[in-house]
């Protein structure tokens, strides 16, 4: 584990990348920080400064050259008019001795105060960390990484939405639109009927054909509608409901009745490749 991450207080005004040597030369001092392990380039992730864990770290390996990108930027939990978390972020090189070397910083990018590099790097070990401007910098953000190139990882295969329902609320690329609870016909058009329809019939009740009994058949007599919308615009429904104090339901794209996931037990299964 390589813990050289000192923890500096910046007297310089907010700037961009600062091509800085003496980052890691002079701390003030050394603080506690959360070391998370080994990064999954093309992951997002929440975390939070705080008083306790005022700098958090990754590490990953490159078996070859790839332009990696790094970035922080707003909680998913996030409220209008929320302040920015004012981070800086640090890209370290790990040397065959474990020790450390500089190779870019960022601390507010564009507008924002929150913090982004890209470089291309060689096959290597290198290491991400993330500060406060100040060691008072507080608040939760969310770390979320990108990688091009031949030394980037082969994704796994797996749902694009997720490992699960509730993953929806945290997905990188998705932003939830509207969330409504469904109790009467009126509240839907013809194909959001059919979807709903389809959903039920993701549980035990395989059996029903109008909303009428797939409203009577779920816990309550009530699905959850959920409106989302992908960065790439696109826009999803997702229905969900508890069938025996379980969630069922299936998610689709916004105008057809075609499953793009299906919600067993909470989980995401059958998922149709992202097209």
């Amino acid at each position: 584990m390589h813990r050289s991450i000192p923890f500096i207080a910046l007297a310089l005004a907010h700037c961009g990348d600062a091509a800085d040597p003496s980052f890691e030369a002079s701390p003030l001092r050394a603080p506690a920080y959360s070391d998370h392990g080994i990064l999954e380039l093309g992951s997002s992730m929440e975390t939070e400064l705080s008083r306790a864990e005022p700098v958090h770290t990754w590490r990953f390996t490159l078996p070859a050259e790839a332009e990696v990108t790094l970035s922080t930027q707003a909680s998913v939990a996030a409220q209008p008019g929320d302040r920015d978390v004012d981070t800086v972020l640090v890209l370290q090189r790990i040397e065959a001795s474990g020790r450390t070397r500089w190779l870019a910083q960022n601390d507010d990018v564009g507008r924002s105060r929150y913090s982004r590099v890209v470089r291309t790097l060689g096959a290597g070990e290198y290491q991400a960390q993330v500060h406060g401007y100040t060691p008072s910098v507080r608040g939760r953000f969310a770390f979320v990484t990108a990688c091009v190139g031949a030394g980037c990882p082969v994704p796994e295969p797996g749902c694009w939405f997720g490992d699960s329902f509730s993953d929806l609320r945290s997905h990188a690329e998705l932003t939830i639109a509207s969330e409504t609870w469904i109790t009467a016909p009126a509240q839907l058009d013809a194909i959001e009927t059919e979807q709903v329809i389809v959903a039920v019939q993701q549980s035990s009740h395989t059996d029903v054909s109008t909303l009428e009994q797939a409203l009577a058949a779920v816990d309550q007599q009530e699905v959850r509608r959920m409106e989302l919308h992908a960065a790439d615009g696109r826009v999803f429904l997702a229905f969900e409901y508890g069938a025996g104090d379980n969630s069922y339901g299936a998610i689709f794209a916004a105008g057809s009745p075609d499953v793009l996931a299906s919600i067993h037990d909470g989980d995401l299964i059958d998922c149709v490749p992202r097209g």
